[in-house]
């Protein structure tokens, strides 16, 4: 009978390490969705130009992914959800409505539950089939802060019942015209679309450097100044809201290119 040999001077991390960078990555993609002073749509808003949205963004960056045609280990993407193109819908309404003079209210609100941050996934495993004969591939995803451009760290699992198992997505379809991706999630699936990065980091890039960024921040931090403590903290108990108050300001006053009066 063979022996087996354990081989014990193998150098490699524990798993108290492991799991304590897991966890960190965990912290930190979480303190950049919740120190998030915009969300995604909201910076394409900030470029200022009314023809310019989130789902017009979204929408090329996902047919330059599915020209590519391309899902193979290592391709990072954005992801983007039908629920997150809805707010993209509301939102630019909404902007719409401002710029005609109407008074910013909680009726114009939709994001609800949507995350803050630019999420990416990319792709660690080749294509999988599972026992119920579906095929799954795994992933891991990191947070970006769109208005000041951090990058939290990648992180390949989540926390289902207290155990951690592995991002995951089922492959629903990738014909030439509609790939189609469920991603796991604690009850059950929902649909993603996976998106080219370039998209959406051209608009980034040039908005953020446009300075149109500041010139938010700089009125927020002069509208909020000139609050009560009481009225400040109603205005930012809800971000949404608090976003388009400031943009009535900004397109009374025209900091930002493009916007009208």
């Amino acid at each position: 009978m063979s022996n087996f040999t354990v081989i014990s001077n193998i150098d490699a991390m524990s798993t108290e390490a492991a799991n304590k960078l897991l966890s960190e990555a965990r912290q930190e993609n979480a303190a950049l969705e919740a120190s998030a002073l915009i969300d995604p749509q909201q910076l394409i808003v900030l470029a200022g130009k009314s023809t310019l949205t989130y789902n017009g963004v979204m929408g090329g960056a996902y047919e330059l992914a599915v020209n590519a045609m391309d899902y193979s280990v290592g391709r990072v993407f954005d992801v983007f959800t039908n629920a997150q193109l809805a707010y993209g819908n509301v939102l630019a309404t909404a902007i719409d409505r401002i710029r005609s003079g109407e008074t910013p209210s909680s009726a114009m609100t939709r994001r609800a539950g949507l995350r803050m941050t630019r999420r990416q996934i990319q792709i660690t495993s080749e294509e999988t089939q599972g026992r119920d004969g579906r095929k799954y591939v795994t992933f891991q995803e990191r947070n970006i802060n769109v208005s000041n451009g951090s990058i939290g760290p990648w992180s390949g699992a989540t926390t289902l019942n207290g155990a951690d198992v592995d991002l995951l997505m089922y492959v629903a379809g990738t014909s030439s015209t509609t790939p189609l991706f469920n991603e796991a999630t604690k009850s059950g699936t929902k649909r993603i679309f996976l998106a080219d990065p370039i998209a959406y980091d051209k608009a980034q890039n040039a908005i953020v450097s446009s300075g149109n960024v500041e010139a938010y921040e700089a009125t927020l931090i002069n509208h909020l100044q000139g609050l009560n403590p009481e009225d400040k903290r109603t205005l930012a108990s809800d971000q949404e809201l608090m976003f388009l108050t400031i943009m009535s300001l900004l397109v009374g006053t025209t900091p930002i290119k493009g916007s009208k009066k």
